[in-house]
């Protein structure tokens, strides 16, 4: 399967991004279809393994995830097990003009064939949906930003 990629500038300062990225057991409170998250175990401050829910309509899915970060920078996400042959979402973080661009690819391949086919029909929406809950997430603990005089936005 194709990767999906995304390009967003936001103005909200990287690290902020990346926090909020980080933070995948808040998911469920903003992400449509993450029903559940919780990190299992920390191998160490930059990596974590996390059991996860999705739930798309009828279907639910339950699957281990691994992240390795480097803070403040880029975020990697990949399966651990099945239903997944594979799965990576990566995000980027950097800075901009207008705060941090923000770079999203995601790719998945079931290894059920019958359930590939049932989320080909939503799998070009999945990265545009995961960025909007980011973006909303963002302006709602963020703030809506004031561009200062130096065209970075900044909250208040």
């Amino acid at each position: 399967m194709p990767a999906h990629r995304l390009h967003r500038d936001l103005p909200y300062a990287p690290d902020q991004l990346f926090q909020l990225v980080a933070d995948v057991e808040r998911y469920p409170d903003f992400v449509p279809w993450w029903a559940a998250a919780r990190v299992r175990r920390r191998e160490s401050d930059r990596v974590y393994y996390t059991d996860q829910v999705i739930r798309m309509g009828p279907l639910t899915q339950r699957f281990t995830s691994r992240t390795e970060m480097e803070p403040s920078h880029k975020i990697h996400v990949s399966a651990t097990e099945k239903p997944f042959d594979r799965l990576a979402i990566d995000w980027a973080f950097t800075p901009s003009g207008v705060g941090c661009a923000v770079d999203l690819s995601l790719e998945f391949l079931f290894k059920s064939a019958t359930l590939a086919r049932m989320l080909a029909l939503v799998s070009g929406e999945a990265a545009h949906t995961l960025m909007k809950a980011f973006e909303h997430r963002a302006h709602n603990l963020f703030g809506s930003p004031q561009l200062g005089l130096d065209g970075i936005g900044h909250t208040h």
